[in-house]
Order: structure tokens, then C-alpha cells, then sequence
């Protein structure tokens, strides 16, 4: 596979859409699109009719699109997240994108700059999960406990946020009844049930369970 089809199957994966040839306006669509303009242009030093050409498009509008890119990154923070995690994926496993050294240090600096972004992004992420933790373990005693985790889980008229944080609370009571005199089989028997409520919540929200079950190992 070469470079422009490895960009276009990472893009097309990250952004969950089964043709990013498509002429659909959605915004995933119309995201998915300039990021590969984009990258082919700043990374791959195509031409912008090469580019067009490659989705049957005229060369104006992948120029328009590569100019709007600033503003989409700067206003939409999940594309950007998006942008940083396809663009660091992509010139970690491509090989030759140019062959001057002057652009191939360029690409690695740009790589190390990509990685502060992602790895600040996970502290801050990170950060937020331990202190719902904290909260979620100050409150009064929690009236679910791991036996009611599928019911949760079902329930029709619960929202995702109400759902995970019901989950959370159990989570926090059963590591809060721990004391120094649990016995080994005690604590992993917690971690057990915890790495279940931890794939419940992935359910409802991947990227958060994700963390969670992460943290975990």
C-alpha cells in the first residue's frame, strides 16, 4: 500500500465513514476529505490538481478546503484531536514522504510536536476521569452494586452520563471497602468486577472506557 491509500484507509478509519470517496456533504465526510488535501499538500508535496484528481474534484475546491483547514482545527477541538492522532499515525508508518533532509527534519519535528499534543491531551483527559473518581466516591453511599450493572445498562429512560456515572459509583465503593487487611484474592476479585463495569461503560462511551480499562493495566 502506498503512502496516499495508507492516508486515505487511517483517515477513512478514524473518521468511521465507508466511502471517503463520496461526494456527501455530512461533516465527517467534508472533514475526512480536507484532512487527506491537507496532509498530501503540507506532507506529501502534491500538486492540488494531483490531489483533486485522486476524488474527481477540481482543483479549486481541495484549494478552499487546504485554506479553511486553520479554522476548522482552531474552532472544532475533536477534529483537531482527530487531525494530530491521523497525521502522527500516518508519517510513523510511511516511509520516504520526501527524500530531502530538510523536510524529513521538518516531518520529525512536526511528529515530536504531535506527540506533546496527544500526550497533553491524555494528562488532561486522564486528569478529569480521577477527579469525577473523587467526586463520585464523596457522595453518599451508592444504591446499585455490581449485581445491578447489566440493569443500568438497559435502563430505557437513563441518559449515557447518568448510566456511566451510576457504574463509576460502584466502581469507587467497592475499591473505597478495600483495606490493608483485603486479602490478594479480595482485591482481584475487585479488579474483576471493576474491568466489567469498566467494558459497561465502554459500551456507552468507548473513548472513556478505553481510559479506564487502560489505566487499569
Amino acid at each position: 500500500m502506498n503512502p496516499i491509500e495508507k492516508l486515505i484507509t487511517l483517515t477513512a478509519s478514524v473518521f468511521n465513514i465507508d466511502d471517503i470517496y463520496s461526494k456527501s456533504r455530512v461533516t465527517k465526510y467534508v472533514y475526512a476529505r480536507a484532512v487527506v488535501f491537507y496532509l498530501l499538500r503540507k506532507n506529501h508535496y502534491m500538486t492540488f490538481k494531483d490531489i483533486a484528481d485522486i476524488f474527481n474534484k477540481h482543483h479549486a475546491t481541495v484549494i478552499h478546503s487546504i485554506k479553511e483547514m486553520p479554522y476548522m482545527l482552531k474552532f472544532d477541538k475533536n477534529f483537531e484531536a482527530k487531525f494530530n492522532k491521523i497525521k502522527l499515525l500516518w508519517l510513523d508508518n510511511v516511509e520516504n514522504l520526501d527524500f530531502s533532509v530538510e523536510n524529513n527534519v521538518k516531518n520529525l519535528q512536526e511528529r515530536n510536536n504531535l506527540l506533546n499534543l496527544l500526550i497533553k491531551e491524555y494528562q488532561s483527559h486522564t486528569t478529569i476521569l480521577k477527579n469525577k473518581i473523587l467526586f463520585m466516591a464523596s457522595k453518599e453511599d451508592c444504591p446499585y452494586t455490581i449485581l445491578d450493572v447489566d440493569k443500568i445498562y438497559n435502563y430505557s429512560t437513563w441518559s449515557t452520563k447518568r448510566k456511566v456515572d451510576a457504574l463509576l459509583h460502584i466502581d469507587c465503593i467497592m475499591y473505597c471497602n478495600l483495606g490493608i487487611d483485603s486479602t490478594i484474592n479480595e482485591r482481584k476479585e475487585v479488579k474483576q468486577k471493576s474491568k466489567l463495569i469498566y467494558r459497561t461503560i465502554k459500551k456507552l462511551d468507548e473513548a472513556a472506557g478505553k481510559q479506564f480499562l487502560l489505566a487499569m493495566d
